[in-house]
């Protein structure tokens, strides 16, 4: 957690979530590699897709962090952003369900241990590395369920 001009951030943790962005960087790196042995004028293009690939991901990464500011929390992960007010939260609880569905606008959680923020008839599900300091951020001692 960090704390800038009255707003508290809270960084994502990383987890095998994140490994579908990680698996899909693999891909493409492969499959460049191979353009990339083989002699082709599009040498240039290819390494430029490469750099835009590499670049995607760690911005993705990097990118996924829980904002708490006058009362309003705002969860951000590369240009997805979601603003949801502290007093419309009506339950935090653990999401171990790793099975489960979760829909990819739902998802802003970089980390294994998500929590799901219910709020009016929508959720959202995050990771901080912090979740102690998360949860009293929002005002919960602790998660139900």
């Amino acid at each position: 957690m960090s704390r800038r001009r009255n707003v508290l951030v809270f960084r994502s943790a990383i987890g095998w979530p994140a490994g579908r962005l990680l698996a899909f960087l693999g891909l493409v790196t492969g499959s460049m590699a191979i353009l990339l042995m083989t002699p082709t004028r599009y040498a240039p293009l290819v390494v430029g897709v490469l750099m835009l690939n590499i670049a995607t991901v760690v911005w993705l990464l990097a990118s996924t962090l829980y904002r708490i500011r006058d009362g309003v929390l705002t969860v951000s992960s590369g240009i997805r952003r979601r603003r949801i007010a502290l007093a419309d939260i009506t339950n935090v609880t653990p999401w171990p369900h790793s099975s489960w569905q979760v829909g990819e606008f739902e998802d802003f959680s970089q980390g294994s241990k998500r929590i799901m923020i219910s709020y009016g008839e929508s959720r959202v599900f995050v990771s901080p590395k912090d979740q102690a300091g998360f949860l009293a951020a929002l005002g919960f001692k602790e998660m139900s369920g």
